[in-house]
C-alpha cells in the first residue's frame, strides 16, 4: 500500500518548500531588476494566472487522483506516456545543479563561522593571500580618490599604505578592477584557469562540501515521506527566517529605502519587449516548480478525497508572499 502523508501540514509544507527556493530568493530579484522593476510584477502576474495556477492545479490533481508517480501517471494517455520520463530526467538535472549550489552555500556557510574568530568577513576585505593589486574596495577607492582631489599620485600610480590599505593600484580603470568578494568567489572559492582549455585539478574541498550535500539529501529522502514529512517542517519555513532576517538587516543600512525605491521604480516602456514575458513566463515555472514531476509525486501520498482545490488557493498568497519583502519598505517610505 502507499505512504499517505503523516498529516495535511506536511503535504503543505512540502508544496511551498518545493516551489519556494532558491529560484524565489535570487532569481526573481534579479529578473525584477533586469526588466524593468515593478513594471515586471505585470507579466508575471498574467502569465501566474493564466499559465502557473492551472498547471499547478492539474498536477497536483493528476498524482492525487493516480497515486503514482509521473512515469506511471500518464499511462492512461499512451501517447503523451514519455511525458513522465521527460519530468523524471528534469528533475535529475536540476537535482545535480542545485546540490552543486548547495554546496557554494556550505562553503560560504563555513567561512562565515571561521570569521567569528578573525573578525572579518573573507570576501570583505583584500588583505587574504588569494588578492591581488587589482582587488579595489570601497575604503580604497576613497582613499584614491582623496589622493585624485590633492593630486598626490605618485609618477608611476602606484600607492602605499602597507599600515592600513596594502599596495594597489589607482590608476586601474573601472572594467580592470575586482570587488574582494569576487576575488574569493573566482580566485579562492573556484580557483577558475584562464579558460576552458585549461581543466584544472579537483577542489577537495569542494568535492567534501558536495558529498556532504548530497548525503543531507539522502538523510531527508531515505524513509520516504516520513523523513522528507519531517524534513519540511525546517526546509519549507527556513528560506522565510532567512528573507526576513535580510530584510531587517537591509533596511537598517545608510540608504537602503532610495535602493528598494530605484529597484522597483516601474519602467513601464520595458513592458513591449517580448524577452521580459518571455523572461516572467519562465520564471512561473520556477516559481512553482511545475512540469518536473515533483508535484505529482507530492500529491500522489494524499488522500483520494483530499481537498486539494482548497491547498492551490492557499498556495496564492504563499507565492505572492515573497512579493512582500519588496513592497512593504517601498510603501513604508
Amino acid at each position: 500500500m502507499r505512504q499517505t502523508w503523516g498529516n495535511k501540514i506536511e503535504f503543505l509544507l512540502s508544496m511551498v518548500g518545493y516551489a519556494v527556493g532558491l529560484g524565489n530568493i535570487w532569481r526573481f530579484p534579479y529578473l525584477c531588476y533586469k526588466n524593468g522593476g515593478g513594471a515586471f510584477l505585470i507579466p508575471y502576474l498574467i502569465c501566474l494566472f493564466l499559465c502557473g495556477l492551472p498547471i499547478f492545479f492539474f498536477e497536483v490533481a493528476l498524482g492525487q487522483f493516480c497515486s503514482q508517480g509521473p512515469i506511471k501517471a500518464f499511462n492512461g494517455v499512451p501517447i503523451i506516456k514519455g511525458l513522465g520520463y521527460t519530468m523524471v530526467m528534469v528533475s535529475i538535472l536540476i537535482g545535480c545543479y542545485y546540490n552543486v549550489i548547495i554546496t557554494y552555500t556550505i562553503r560560504y556557510l563555513v567561512d562565515s563561522f571561521k570569521s567569528l574568530s578573525a573578525g572579518s568577513l573573507p570576501w570583505s576585505n583584500c588583505d587574504n593571500e588569494w588578492n591581488n593589486e587589482k582587488c579595489m574596495t570601497v575604503d580604497r577607492l576613497n582613499h584614491c580618490n582623496e589622493l585624485r582631489v590633492n593630486e598626490t599620485l605618485t609618477e608611476n600610480g602606484i600607492v602605499s599604505n602597507h599600515t592600513l590599505l596594502g599596495t594597489f593600484d589607482c590608476n586601474l580603470n573601472h572594467s580592470s578592477r575586482e570587488a574582494p568578494s569576487e576575488q574569493y568567489w573566482q580566485r579562492n572559492v573556484l580557483n577558475m584557469t584562464d579558460g576552458i582549455d585549461d581543466v584544472g585539478s579537483l577542489k577537495l574541498d569542494l568535492v567534501g562540501y558536495l558529498a556532504l550535500a548530497y548525503f543531507i539529501c539522502f538523510i531527508c529522502l531515505a524513509k520516504g515521506i516520513q523523513s522528507s514529512g519531517k524534513a519540511v517542517y525546517v526546509t519549507s519555513t527556513f528560506p522565510y527566517i532567512v528573507l526576513t532576517t535580510l530584510l531587517v538587516v537591509g533596511l537598517q543600512l545608510e540608504g537602503s529605502l532610495e535602493g528598494i525605491k530605484f529597484f522597483i521604480t516601474p519602467e513601464w516602456s520595458k513592458l513591449k519587449d517580448m524577452s521580459i514575458w518571455k523572461d516572467a513566463a519562465t520564471q512561473i515555472f520556477y516559481s512553482l516548480s511545475a512540469s518536473w514531476g515533483g508535484l505529482i509525486t507530492l500529491a500522489s501520498y494524499n488522500d483520494f478525497h483530499n481537498n486539494i482545490l482548497r491547498y492551490v488557493f492557499r498556495f496564492i498568497p504563499r507565492t505572492f508572499g515573497k512579493l512582500i519583502f519588496v513592497v512593504i519598505p517601498w510603501l513604508l517610505s
